[in-house]
């Protein structure tokens, strides 16, 4: 147990210092020379590749030293690069307009706020390590990879392929000054947040009812099969609703076709990977009944009206 953890902090130092590296070298160097020209008023000048090592292993050794203090393992181990990727994301927060000082923007205020969340976190982690098990349970692969590379992909590239809004030409040009949330998204975010959370929960709290007949928090095999199909459907159904930010999709006068294809394909994926034996039992899920498939089918649909509503909303009253 001890060499297969090990190899496991090896491989993660590995591919963060690869990926790492990559970034800096390949999509951040020209931030980096502008930065230090103008820190250092002309005086030196940035190498992108001499750069990018010494810039990743300062975050490795930043990573080192947080394990080092911190002492963290298993699934919690990740935290421990917490803060290497927050100083990095801060290092090439500055500003593309920048002409005369270097600006990093609102991460003097987000760095803060981001350290308050970091460190609970990791003391957090750190105080109930001793009673997270050794052996998953789960099966030896990961579900929520498998929402990210499978369920979320196909119709992320579907959704590529839509057409541009009737109306996108006679919309007003976006504010340069507007922040990344600005015009609703920030709410849009959170409100859709919430709504995928609930969903979710409500479908694993009724799989263990119908396994177990009662409502309890407790570690339950269909409630987690369960809240898995609902949070891929979710995820799927959700799709269409990004079609447009605002409008309807009911009142959208064309279909996409390569996002009905994308959902089809999901779907069928998704329902293999909880019925086929050899599948099930790598991702750890449980063999559901047909009425908590339906059930947990039925509550990913719901994202749809529930979005439609809060949309309607803006439109009424915006």
């Amino acid at each position: 147990m001890l060499m297969r953890r090990s190899f496991e902090q090896v491989v993660c130092a590995v591919v963060f210092c690869v990926l790492t590296f990559c970034y800096l070298y390949n999509y951040q160097a020209d931030v980096l020379v502008v930065t230090q020209f103008l820190a250092s008023g002309g005086q030196t000048h940035y190498a992108p590749f001499l750069g990018a090592v010494i810039i990743t292993s300062v975050l490795l050794l930043l990573q080192v030293v947080v394990q080092f203090f911190a002492r963290l393992r298993r699934r919690s181990y990740a935290l421990t690069y917490a803060p290497s990727l927050l100083l990095l994301a801060w290092l090439t927060g500055i500003r593309s307009d920048v002409t005369t000082q270097v600006d990093f923007g609102s991460w003097w205020l987000a760095i803060p706020f981001l350290l308050l969340v970091i460190v609970p976190a990791i003391i957090q982690a750190m105080r109930y390590q001793p009673y997270e098990p050794d052996e998953r349970r789960q099966g030896f692969l990961s579900q929520l990879l498998w929402i990210n590379l499978i369920t979320d992909c196909f119709p992320a590239l579907a959704l590529g392929m839509e057409d541009g809004e009737t109306d996108i030409m006679k919309r007003p040009p976006r504010n340069a000054d507007d922040g990344i949330f600005a015009d609703g998204l920030g709410f849009d975010v959170a409100f859709q947040g919430i709504v995928i959370t609930v969903l979710t929960l409500a479908s694993y709290f009724i799989g263990h009812y119908l396994e177990a007949g009662r409502w309890e928090i407790v570690n339950s095999p269909d409630g987690m099969s369960m809240a898995f199909l609902t949070l891929s459907m979710v995820e799927i159904f959700h799709s269409f609703n990004m079609r447009s930010r605002k409008g309807s999709i009911f009142h959208m006068k064309h279909q996409n076709k390569y996002l009905w294809g994308a959902m089809a394909l999901s779907f069928v994926l998704t329902s293999a990977v909880i019925y086929i034996p050899a599948l099930s039992s790598a991702f750890g899920f449980e063999r559901i009944s047909a009425l908590e498939y339906d059930v947990a089918i039925g509550l990913g649909l719901l994202v749809i009206p529930a979005v439609e509503i809060s949309k309607w909303i803006r439109r009424k009253f915006a």
